[in-house]
């Protein structure tokens, strides 16, 4: 008799992932752990992703002194650039700077392969 039995009855889909991590649990330890996290996610996916109704009501605005409307693209663009000139020991953006060999700005050819970044 499986120590899982009680789940039968309300939770089958519960009740099979624990059976076969149960069974699994000796021979074959990792089976025996994707069976049990599955079942542990299904019995908690019925209590905890069913409401999904909004209770926060209608947006309100905040003004927020001190921050700017939107997005000041040029103030982004100095920090992109002094944060890669900065870094252009990395091997992230040495990689990066190798596929534009031969160009003469390194951190214009890396912004530049950035849609949101180009001007």
């Amino acid at each position: 008799m499986s120590q899982c039995a009680f789940l039968e009855r309300e939770w089958a889909a519960v009740y099979d992932s624990a059976v076969r991590a149960e069974i699994a649990v000796h021979r074959d330890p990792r089976t025996a752990c994707f069976y049990a996290r599955r079942a542990l996610e299904l019995a908690v996916a019925s209590r905890v992703y069913t409401n999904f109704e909004d209770e926060m009501g209608p947006e309100t605005r905040i003004a927020l002194p001190g921050l700017g409307e939107g997005v000041e693209f040029a103030r982004f663009r100095a920090k992109a650039h002094a944060y890669l000139r900065a870094h252009q020991d990395r091997l992230a953006i040495h990689k990066r700077g190798q596929e534009h060999e031969g160009t003469k700005d390194h951190e214009k050819s890396i912004l530049a392969s950035c849609s949101s970044c180009s001007s």
